[in-house]
């Protein structure tokens, strides 16, 4: 169960960084799970671009709360048609709160199915 307090810190995420980045980076949001966002955009790159930028302003949104209070964003990105729901499963499972490991994961895959395009 979530508390009211969490619930108005996640809402103002969402408001105030989360949805205007979509933007930004020309997604839309696809479907939403409670806590969760299916987001869909025009290519890969910017999907990445989207994501860092939302961690990086999490990073300094959360300085000044302590650790038992921040709110840490899980995030996957998927190369290819929604319908592979075993490799979006995979993905959500696979990630974890702390960013960095993860997104140097989808960027090699991406770049693997970029090469794998091209050639």
């Amino acid at each position: 169960m979530i508390d009211e307090g969490t619930l108005a810190q996640l809402n103002a995420h969402h408001a105030e960084l989360i949805e205007p980045k979509i933007k930004e980076h020309r997604g839309r949001i696809a479907r939403t799970t409670g806590d969760g966002l299916l987001v869909l955009f025009v290519g890969a790159v910017e999907s990445l671009r989207c994501a860092v930028e939302i961690q990086r302003a999490m990073t300094e949104r959360d300085a000044q709360i302590p650790a038992d209070r921040r709110i840490e964003f899980r995030m996957g990105v998927n190369v290819g048609d929604i319908v592979e729901a075993r490799a979006s499963m995979a993905m959500e499972l696979m990630s974890r709160p702390g960013w960095k490991h993860w997104l140097k994961l989808a960027v090699s895959a991406c770049l693997a199915a970029c090469k794998k395009t091209a050639g």
